[in-house]
C-alpha cells in the first residue's frame, strides 16, 4: 500500500515523476510509431503476395492505423492528466517544477 506523501518537498517530487513518466510515454510512442509506419509497406507488400482477397490487406492496413490513434489518444489523455491544459519546457525543468510545486503548496497553505 502507498502512502501519501506528507512534505511539500515530498509531493513536488512525486508530481516530478509522473511527469517524467509522461515524457518517458511519448518518447516510447513516436519511436514505435515511426517504426510501425516504416515497416508497414514491407508488411502490406508481404501479404499483398500471400493472400486473394483485398479487404484482409485493407483490413490489416487500417488495424496499424487504427492501433496508432488509439495509443496517441491514451497518451493525448495522459498528457492531459499530468498537465492540465499546458504543457511547460523548460531548461533545467526538474529543478523548477519542484520549486513550483512546493510554491503552490505554500500558496494553498496560506489560504487556509
Amino acid at each position: 500500500m502507498k502512502t501519501k506523501p506528507t512534505t511539500k518537498f515530498e509531493r513536488a517530487k512525486q508530481r516530478l515523476k509522473s511527469v517524467k513518466a509522461f515524457y518517458s510515454h511519448l518518447i516510447v510512442f513516436v519511436l514505435i510509431a515511426c517504426i510501425t509506419l516504416l515497416i508497414r509497406s514491407a508488411v502490406l507488400a508481404f501479404f499483398i503476395g500471400k493472400t486473394s482477397d483485398p479487404n484482409f490487406v485493407t483490413w490489416i492496413d487500417l488495424n496499424i492505423f487504427i492501433n496508432l490513434a488509439i495509443w496517441g489518444a491514451i497518451v493525448i489523455i495522459h498528457a492531459f492528466w499530468i498537465f492540465g491544459h499546458t504543457i511547460p519546457f523548460f531548461k533545467n525543468w526538474e529543478e523548477q517544477k519542484i520549486k513550483e510545486y512546493m510554491e503552490e503548496e505554500d500558496k494553498k497553505i496560506q489560504r487556509l
